[in-house]
């Protein structure tokens, strides 16, 4: 993946975890990264999105997330958890998860599922390209699900998640082409 998308697929984790007061602290160094863009519709979504953040007082940024995130489960950044549901078979999935973390050289942060959406994002900014196309085969609907669920709502995250799963389709079209 050219680095603009690495770049993008970096600020969303960063954009997409639990609102605190480092992210509060870095809205303005994230800007800046911004700024390298030109006029890409990323751009647009993620600029917004700091406008959104800026708009508001951390603490109610914070109690949206987890009303838009913890509180509704069709709406959970766990995204095994929209392929296998909550039994048997998502403890599976995630320790595949952890595996292909593990082979590519990555340890996901302490306390955050392998699964968790941000902890993804960040692995997709630094893996392989190959083993980025198997995964957003494997993750674009969950993905898509959420985009819409979120837009739905009219979900200042929604334009975030549709964001992401521009980047996978660009990976999954990218695999196709090299299957050729």
């Amino acid at each position: 993946m050219p680095e603009p998308g690495r770049i993008i697929l970096k600020l969303l984790a960063l954009l997409l975890h639990y609102p605190d007061e480092e992210l509060a602290g870095s809205l303005h160094e994230i800007e800046g990264e911004m700024g390298r863009f030109s006029s890409l519709p990323e751009k647009e979504i993620v600029t917004g999105f700091l406008a959104y953040l800026k708009s508001r007082p951390l603490i109610r940024v914070q109690e949206e997330y987890i009303e838009t995130f913890d509180m509704n489960t069709a709406m959970s950044l766990n995204l095994t958890y929209h392929l296998v549901g909550d039994g048997k078979k998502r403890g599976a999935a995630l320790a595949s998860l952890l595996q292909v973390y593990r082979e590519a050289g990555y340890e996901p942060l302490l306390g955050e599922l392998p699964d968790y959406l941000p902890v993804m994002l960040e692995f997709w900014s630094l893996c392989p390209a190959e083993v980025f196309r198997e995964m957003a085969v494997a993750y674009r609907k969950p993905l898509a699900t959420l985009a819409a669920g979120l837009q739905e709502v009219q979900s200042p995250y929604a334009g975030l998640l549709r964001l992401a799963g521009e980047l996978l389709d660009v990976q999954i079209k990218e695999r196709e082409n090299t299957k050729d």
